[in-house]
């Protein structure tokens, strides 16, 4: 074999990498969660796939720290989906709220112009 058979067969990454990165990930996702920064939050977890993905495609074994890592990192997912989720529902009954008041405002003032021209 050639050294660029050998090096392609070699793992790219270690068990240190991958603790690091899945530390990171959890990381930055944790403090774009805690300050509800959306959109912060929809660009991390394109890379958190992305760490995730690249961890299970690597052929390292992944250390009880590593697995630690992962699960911590999908429990935090859960809770941000959950934030998500009654952030969403929080927005809709404001908008339903507003569309309320919008309706009454406009009745008011139509029967303030009524009362005016009579």
């Amino acid at each position: 074999m050639d050294e660029a058979t050998i090096a392609f067969q070699e793992p790219t990454m270690n068990a240190s990498d991958i603790e690091q990165k899945l530390k990171q990930s959890y990381l930055d996702l944790s403090k774009a969660h805690q300050k509800q920064d959306w959109q912060v939050l929809a660009g991390l977890e394109t890379a958190a796939r992305e760490v995730i993905s690249e961890v299970a495609d690597s052929k390292v074994a992944l250390t009880r720290k590593s697995q630690k890592l992962l699960d911590d990192l999908q429990q935090l997912y859960k809770e941000i989906i959950q934030t998500c989720q009654q952030e969403r529902s929080q927005l809709q009954k404001q908008i339903v709220e507003g569309h309320k008041r919008q309706k009454a405002l406009s009745a008011y003032l139509s029967q303030q112009e009524q009362n005016s021209s009579d």
